[in-house]
């Protein structure tokens, strides 16, 4: 009789290791053709300990599944926070990516008009050299025609009214020459202003064009 009890004992074990772990499942099959095979013991025939120690694994059990459950939940939520901090970042970095787009745009926009303001600028130098030759040219050819008049004066042995007249047409020719140095000057001083800011813009524009590159390849990047 002992002999069966603990035969009895031991496919309750079996039955009990079956439903505790799933993977098992060729005992598992042993479970069910136990099952057919053998009757069941009766409910008073199971000892008080054999509860007890069922019992027992069944809360180890569920505090197992409890404890895995809670591991589950929270690397669940440890994956929500970091997805949510990916978003956030990709978020960021898309809007950066906005700004420096738009940034180029307008630095574009700006070295366009730089370069047109620069080819105008080069026109204008242009239009004011040319000026400057014209007006060297007919300063040498106001003080030939001077130099003429006072040769020719020389030469006829002009004195009186007339020399009066020819000197106060030389005074009136030196006047003119010192009208025109001034405009010189003035032409000059312009030519030289317009020199700085061609410099300064060629200075921006290539600045302006380094910094093109830079985002170009930064968003490429």
């Amino acid at each position: 009789e002992r002999e069966v009890l603990l035969e009895e004992i031991q496919d309750l074990k079996m039955q009990l290791q079956c439903y505790i772990d799933p993977s098992l499942t060729s005992a598992r099959k042993t479970c069910s053709l136990l099952k057919l095979t053998q009757p069941s013991p009766p409910v008073n025939a199971i000892p008080e300990s054999l509860n007890e120690s069922l019992e027992k694994a069944l809360e180890q059990e569920r505090l197992r599944w409890t404890e895995a459950e809670t591991k589950w939940i929270s690397l669940a939520e440890e994956l929500r926070a970091e997805l949510e901090a990916s978003k956030v970042v990709m978020n960021k970095q898309k809007h950066e990516l906005e700004i420096e787009k738009r940034c180029g745009e307008e630095l574009k926009e700006a070295m366009q008009m730089a370069m047109q303001g620069h080819a105008r600028m080069l026109e204008q130098y242009a239009d004011l050299e040319e000026r400057h030759m014209q007006l060297l040219a007919r300063h040498r050819r106001i003080q030939e025609g001077i130099d003429d008049v006072k040769k020719a004066a020389a030469r006829a042995g002009v004195k009186g009214a007339e020399s009066r007249f020819i000197n106060s047409l030389a005074a009136e020719i030196s006047a003119l020459k010192v009208e025109k140095e001034k405009e010189r000057q003035y032409l000059r001083d312009e030519n030289k202003s317009l020199q700085t800011q061609l410099r300064d813009t060629a200075e921006a524009v290539q600045a302006a064009g380094e910094l093109l590159v830079r985002l170009k390849e930064a968003e490429e990047g």
